[in-house]
């Protein structure tokens, strides 16, 4: 199992592997601001800014622009969102 999980990362790039690890981070937490992504990843803003851009285009996430009185932008996971619309 290992052994194939290293010979699989070896196939993403940069920008993808990012994008995958933005997308666990937004799945665990349900929605975060782009700053707050950026504190904890610490990767330069621009690769925030991306791996959030690729993640919405993927539909992955949706950008909103505030989750109740918290001001935004946020980007919310998918995942959050269908399970909000299924309760609705």
């Amino acid at each position: 199992l290992w052994p194939d999980l290293a010979a699989k990362a070896e196939t993403f790039t940069r920008r993808e592997a990012r994008s995958r690890l933005l997308e666990c981070y937004l799945r665990s937490v349900g929605a975060a601001t782009p700053a707050q992504a950026h504190k904890l990843l610490r990767w330069p803003k621009s690769d925030v800014h991306s791996a959030g851009q690729d993640l919405i285009a993927a539909g992955a996430a949706q950008e909103v622009g505030a989750l109740g009185s918290q001001p935004g932008p946020w980007w919310v996971s998918a995942d959050l969102l269908h399970a909000a619309n299924a309760t609705a």
